[in-house]
């Protein structure tokens, strides 16, 4: 089963933990239900994340659901490999988030089913 991504939030690929120095890549395929929309490939350099969020948001106009296929392809200095790929379903959206100035974790124990007071009978 494919993840969802909810693209107004960021969604980040890593470079699977591949060192400075080392050739590692992303190619992004975004597809619709019958065809390939658009294809990117970025070298991650010295960074350990890229978002991808921003390239998915151009083409959710256009088509409600998107399908996204990533893979994550490396090359060490001394010649090893590792690739990974990975398919994600793609739609408009925010993915939630506390914002810690605004949430009270009792709030949180309340909406489980959880008591957060005080009783002073036992």
């Amino acid at each position: 089963m494919a993840e969802l991504i909810l693209a107004r939030s960021p969604y980040v690929i890593d470079n699977l933990n591949f060192e400075e120095g080392t050739t590692t890549t992303l190619t992004l395929s975004i597809r619709s239900a019958n065809s390939v929309i658009k294809i990117y490939s970025f070298t991650f350099g010295s960074e350990k994340y890229i978002n991808i969020s921003p390239f998915l948001k151009d083409y959710l106009d256009d088509y409600p659901i998107l399908y996204v296929y990533t893979s994550v392809i490396g090359t060490a200095i001394g010649g090893g490999y590792l690739a990974e790929i990975k398919q994600f379903s793609v739609t408009d959206g925010y993915a939630s988030s506390y914002d810690c100035h605004t949430y009270t974790f009792s709030d949180h124990l309340f909406d489980n089913c959880l008591y957060a007071g005080y009783h002073d009978v036992l």
